[in-house]
């Protein structure tokens, strides 16, 4: 846990819109809340994410994800698989310079899974406040 009991994580995530996007309004016209300091970023596909994207987040932020469309659902194919992918070498470009990999993330959703998406936002938002402030943040 934290050292700081009152640390509360700012969390960026991205999300496809045609899949984590339309769960967060999906979660939204239910009336489902998740935690404040969360950001959400609308991609035409998770497959446009790069790795800068998620490094630029992490200088404003102490954890990033994506969500993405389900495995076998992308409307443009692969973009899942490349995000997948991009996720993962942010991670281990993360584990070279000694931040914990586990401050990005990719999660697979579909439209219609609104308690779903505050699920993963809530139990991301949770792992980021055990690890506590993110030590490359630069922009507070």
């Amino acid at each position: 846990m934290s050292a700081d009991a009152n640390f509360q994580p700012k969390i960026v995530v991205f999300a496809c819109e045609n899949s984590g996007w339309l769960a967060a309004e999906h979660a939204a016209s239910l009336g489902l809340s998740y935690p404040e300091r969360v950001e959400l970023i609308k991609l035409p596909c998770s497959g446009k994410i790069d790795v800068i994207y998620f490094m630029k987040a992490l200088e404003k932020s102490d954890g990033t994800m994506i969500m993405a469309c389900q495995q076998e659902n992308c409307k443009f194919l692969k973009g899942n698989v490349r995000a997948a992918q991009r996720v993962r070498q942010t991670q281990n470009l993360l584990k070279e310079i000694g931040i914990e990999e586990d401050r990005v993330g990719i999660f697979y959703l579909a439209a219609n899974m609104g308690h779903k998406f505050v699920e993963i936002v809530q139990n991301f938002y949770d792992k980021m406040r055990e690890l506590g402030p993110n030590p490359g943040k630069v922009i507070k």
